[in-house]
């Protein structure tokens, strides 16, 4: 769950700020709920809290089209939830993984099936990098093209994936310039 808070300036630290709106929304499946939308089977493997979150996570993937048959609610583990601060259309962006981290690669291989009949896998690093590398191995051995969203910026050609989706921050880390001097 994406918690956005939005303010006119980001606090130091230690210092309290007021914000001017909070909102939440179900991120971090962005990419799924696109395809979804435009008229793709898209199927989502991973794990959810047992909790208000992991329900409206799941609720709402269901409404937009997204098959969530490959999510397991987990109960030792709250959802993942991002607490996103912005500032004039920046971003400050805190992942705390919760369920996300309970993704195996045991659980990867259960949905092997669903890997193979793909026609492209898309794998963010907010899952434990063993699951996204099972993930990967399990795509090339069925020829299935993967696309890596580097959730941190990490190579994308360690797991063999075809491309990316980095953000504004990952290209400048990928680069190391500062986007203004391209």
């Amino acid at each position: 769950m994406d918690l956005v808070m939005e303010t006119s300036r980001m606090p130091a630290v230690g210092e309290t700020v007021l914000g001017s709106k909070f909102t939440t929304l179900p991120g971090g499946k962005g990419a799924m709920v696109a395809c979804a939308r435009l008229g793709a089977d898209v199927t989502m493997v991973g794990c959810a809290g047992n909790d208000s979150f992991g329900s409206e996570l799941t609720a709402n993937l269901q409404r937009e089209g997204v098959i969530t048959v490959n999510v397991e609610t987990v109960t030792d583990l709250a959802t993942g939830i991002a607490s996103i601060t912005v500032e004039n259309g920046e971003n400050s962006i805190i992942v705390v993984p919760g369920a996300n981290d309970a993704l195996t690669p045991e659980k990867v291989r259960q949905a092997e099936k669903v890997i193979q009949e793909a026609d492209v896998v898309l794998l963010q690093l907010e899952i434990p990098l063993d699951a996204v590398a099972e993930a990967a191995r399990i795509s090339k051995h069925h020829h299935v093209p993967v696309i890596l969203n580097p959730a941190t910026a990490l190579s994308v050609t360690k797991f063999g994936a075809q491309g990316g989706m980095p953000s504004h921050e990952q290209v400048q880390t990928f680069l190391q310039l500062k986007l203004r001097d391209i």
